[in-house]
């Protein structure tokens, strides 16, 4: 049957990023112990020739993960209540500084172990996976949440008794 006018809209979560973030909250866990482990050995065992691939390692290693939590937390507030701002929030952080910092660990280092390039890529994907879905999660949901407006707008504008609503005055 027909939804009344004034009732809440079901909720349409995107199963796929809800459990992109999941999984990716997982791995990262793991990523972050082995990450953290050979950042340390590399600080300790290389000498670096360059000093700014020395500086930044650990401080681009403290940035992602400080970075990570808050993230997951905005992408599944975000993709569960459907909350604009908190998705768009979690794409924000997603693209900057998640990525370049994933992509540093992946590609940029100077020395780097096996685990550097295969964990990275696993990360890569995930992070690239949760861009594209998570973009194309936000526009449906902006859509959507438009529509609902507009409709509300001309619920109550009908309930008016007819007069037209400033918000519908250029609408056709």
């Amino acid at each position: 049957g027909a939804a009344a006018v004034g009732a809440a809209p079901a909720l349409r979560a995107s199963v796929t990023i809800a459990a992109l973030i999941y999984y990716n909250a997982l791995y990262s866990g793991f990523y972050f112990v082995i990450l953290v482990t050979l950042a340390s050995a590399k600080l300790r065992d290389f000498r670096f020739r360059s000093s700014m691939q020395e500086l930044l390692l650990m401080p681009a290693v403290v940035i992602w993960a400080l970075c990570e939590i808050p993230r997951f937390y905005l992408g599944y507030v975000g993709n569960l209540s459907e909350r604009v701002p908190a998705m768009s929030a979690f794409l924000l952080i997603t693209v900057f500084p998640t990525l370049p910092c994933v992509a540093f660990f992946t590609l940029g280092q100077e020395f780097t172990y096996p685990f550097d390039v295969a964990g990275g890529c696993v990360m890569l994907c995930l992070i690239l996976s949760e861009l594209v879905l998570g973009y194309c999660a936000l526009k449906r949901l902006i859509t959507r949440q438009t529509a609902q407006f507009l409709r509300r707008c001309q619920a109550e504008s009908s309930a008016d008794d007819g007069a037209m609503s400033p918000l519908l005055a250029g609408v056709s």
